[in-house]
């Protein structure tokens, strides 16, 4: 749990830099990376900041393909619960991260310079960084008392 990051991007305090769950290679099975998000209605009830949630989403992916370029041997898994809230968030095609939400079992979604080209200025400050990327669902799920799960893995390009 909260394994430090073996490659942390140039200026980033290399002790707040961590991926969440780190299983190494074993026995001639191969490692395993995970990120975890949970995002939840605020306790306010107001409206969360869709787009930044969005932004740590990607942010994570992008934390999980550094790991990749020290631990090559890992696979790299998100695991995602959401509420209701952000569902319709991701369902609204005008935000344009459907096709990723929706991605069915086994079919993978490209995450390349078109991809950034389109979004917000609140949603590319949170990611920080483009870069380019393959994610695979791996599970869909929807879940008791309108929570929706999503696992995800990820690849280079």
């Amino acid at each position: 749990m909260e394994y430090p990051h073996p490659n942390p991007p140039q200026g980033r305090d290399e002790t707040r830099e961590r991926v969440d769950t780190y299983i190494p290679s074993w026995g001639g099975i191969e490692g395993l990376a995970i990120e975890f998000k949970y995002h939840r209605q605020i306790p306010s009830g107001r409206n969360s900041p869709r787009t930044q949630k969005v932004g740590e989403i990607f942010r994570d992916i992008y934390r999980l393909l550094r790991f990749r370029e020290s631990k090559k041997e890992s696979f790299l898994w998100l695991v995602y619960l959401t509420d209701n809230e952000m569902a319709k968030y991701y369902r609204n095609p005008i935000n344009g991260f459907y096709d990723f939400f929706e991605l069915l079992k086994g079919n993978i979604f490209e995450v390349n310079r078109e991809f950034f080209l389109s979004k917000q200025k609140t949603f590319l400050k949170e990611v920080e960084y483009e870069f380019r990327a393959k994610i695979r669902s791996l599970w869909k799920e929807e879940m008791p008392n309108q929570h929706e799960l999503r696992v995800y893995e990820i690849f280079p390009f």
